[in-house]
């Protein structure tokens, strides 16, 4: 399964992961959500992932981070592409994150990135986009959807 995992940002350019056959291909940062649409992917996702928005302390920042999900899911629906929305305590759960300090997440981050794919970044939302990614990857091999 080929599969485009997001991590939404408003602030700084979006981390997008692109996985072939359940490998990590490359990472890339995007300006914007619409130059998605411009990434080189020989044979297009089947899937496109990304992190459901939740209540956070500003209301403003949920509202636009909902606004760039809406975008993706559009273009998503707009090249006939499944998408899929996951909980960010999900995935964070499942790589073993949640309730961490953050630096020790990045540090923890890259070294299951490291073990898992052999690639190293340090790019906080590089890392996250890799581990929505193979969270998506690791419930498909079980059977899960």
């Amino acid at each position: 399964m080929n599969i485009l995992s997001i991590d939404v940002a408003i602030t700084k350019p979006t981390a997008c992961a692109f996985f072939v056959d359940d490998k990590l291909k490359y990472v890339e940062k995007v300006k914007n959500i619409q130059s998605i649409q411009g990434l080189d992917i020989i044979g297009g996702p089947d899937l496109i992932v990304t992190e459901d928005m939740y209540h956070n302390k500003n209301i403003g920042t949920l509202k636009k981070l909902c606004y760039e999900v809406g975008k993706v899911i559009y273009i998503a629906d707009l090249h006939k592409i499944k998408y899929c929305l996951i909980r960010p305590i999900d995935w964070q759960v499942h790589h073993g994150l949640a309730l961490k300090n953050n630096i020790y997440i990045s540090k923890l981050q890259k070294q299951i990135i490291s073990k898992i794919t052999g690639m190293e970044t340090d790019d906080e939302d590089e890392q996250a986009a890799i581990l929505i990614g193979l969270y998506v990857i690791e419930r498909a091999r079980l059977g899960m959807k």
